[in-house]
């Protein structure tokens, strides 16, 4: 399983510097899905894959003790 928990805390690091890395301007550009607008910004996006990712990271380490 520790193989899977590195995967997992690579892709947080990665959305991690993908936040990091984007301007306030684009964070709030409207996310399209499909070709049309939605409203949510691609900031919440990044905030919904973060918050994701740490709750998989939760449950990896949870089972890991278990």
């Amino acid at each position: 399983m520790g193989d899977f928990r590195n995967e997992v805390s690579n892709a947080y690091c990665n959305i991690i510097d993908i936040d990091n890395t984007l301007d306030k301007e684009t964070k709030s550009l409207p996310r399209r899905h499909g070709g049309t607008e939605n409203s949510d910004t691609v900031g919440e996006l990044i905030d919904d894959v973060k918050l994701f990712i740490e709750n998989l990271f939760n449950e990896v380490s949870e089972s890991e003790v278990v």
